[in-house]
């Protein structure tokens, strides 16, 4: 199999995939996907830094909270990455008479496409210039509200917007090779393939978002 062949979802690469997949690759692709994702998080948590004339106990508390938000939302991300992975092995495997460890590799092979991504975007971030919030007469809460508001901001105003822009093509990227996968490699019809593919992607989104959520709201009520 192509490395480049399987990215770009060629026929030819993706007929025989099942049999001449080394899981090592499979292994590195998620280690890759995981390691950028925590890089390129790290890399925006400290975009956006705060300008204080006191360390006192409300800026402690606010940086506190901000990396706390950044290290747990890249546990939650990996967490509902595995917990997708599993939820749809328990399922799909049965379908296709495939063991569910090896329903596993395949898919972890696609996580390629987000470490690609992710190595792109912890790039990007790494030349893009930060931004200082102030940091003063207001407590650590509200001082988290304006980051996050700030944050938005950042990230949905030119060039930063490449960030997300690159993050939205790799979920169609991803979902697209999925569906590939499905419809060549395990020969599942085209409406499966695609409620497959489709609902991966969007579990996983949906898993991340709601832990990420709750855990926002949580270290609000601390």
């Amino acid at each position: 199999m192509s490395i480049l062949g399987f990215l770009l979802g060629r026929e030819e690469d993706l007929r025989g995939l099942g049999m001449n997949l080394d899981p090592i690759y499979s292994m590195i692709s998620l280690f890759l996907f995981f390691t950028f994702n925590a890089t390129s998080l790290l890399l925006l948590q400290l975009k956006i830094s705060c300008s204080s004339a006191f360390l006192d106990e409300r800026v402690r508390a606010f940086l506190e909270v901000k990396s706390s938000l950044f290290l747990y939302s890249w546990a939650l991300i990996a967490l509902s990455w595995l917990l997708t992975v599993a939820l749809f092995s328990r399922y799909v495997p049965k379908e296709l008479n495939m063991r569910r460890r090896k329903y596993f590799y395949l898919i972890s092979n696609c996580s390629i496409i987000y470490a690609i991504v992710g190595g792109l975007n912890t790039i990007i971030l790494a030349i893009l210039p930060g931004r200082i919030i102030s940091c003063e007469g207001t407590g650590w809460r509200d001082l988290l509200s304006r980051f996050s508001v700030e944050m938005m901001d950042y990230l949905f105003s030119f060039p930063n917007s490449m960030f997300p822009i690159l993050s939205l093509i790799s979920i169609i990227w991803f979902s697209w090779i999925l569906f590939r996968i499905h419809r060549i490699s395990f020969g599942m019809s085209r409406y499966k393939s695609l409620l497959y593919s489709a609902g991966f992607t969007l579990i996983f989104i949906l898993i991340s978002a709601l832990l990420i959520s709750a855990l926002a709201v949580t270290l609000l009520l601390l």
